[in-house]
């Protein structure tokens, strides 16, 4: 179970890369060059539907992957935290994309700031880079021993 889990990392790389290539190329006033990925799944973006079709099983592989790292990380504390910090910031963007606000109107005070989902994923994902880089030296260290 453990290693299928962490397989879903690889199987996560995979669909985001896919979502990447078939989502802009339904939109044609996108362009890859001045225009942000989020702005594919803007409340009035018609790809909305189609990004989050796409970048849900993503984010739910890479839950489960989360999961495999903390089952993984035996009494490595931070790696653990890495992998709690995974499923909290894929369930965090999860339900920024999934949330509409109440009267459907982009911009009103019940949206998500894209900023504000980026900016927090970004923070998850030094993190998660901060304490993988010390898991990679601790693996290094016990698989040379």
């Amino acid at each position: 179970m453990r290693k299928f889990l962490l397989a879903c990392g690889i199987l996560s790389a995979i669909v985001y890369l896919a979502a990447n290539i078939i989502v802009p190329t339904q939109w044609d006033a996108y362009n890859w060059i001045s225009q942000t990925v989020s702005e594919l799944s803007a409340i009035d973006a018609p790809t909305r539907s189609l990004w989050i079709s796409l970048v849900t099983p993503y984010s739910i592989l890479l839950i489960a992957f989360g999961a495999g790292v903390i089952l993984s990380a035996n009494h490595h504390r931070g790696l653990k935290i890495a992998g709690l910090l995974l499923i909290v910031d894929m369930a965090g963007i999860m339900g920024a994309h999934h949330h509409r606000s109440d009267d459907g109107v982009a911009g009103s005070a019940c949206d998500c700031s894209p900023s504000t989902t980026a900016g927090f994923a970004t923070g998850c994902a030094m993190k998660r880079l901060q304490i993988g880089t010390c898991f990679a030296r601790i693996f290094n260290d016990s698989s040379t021993a």
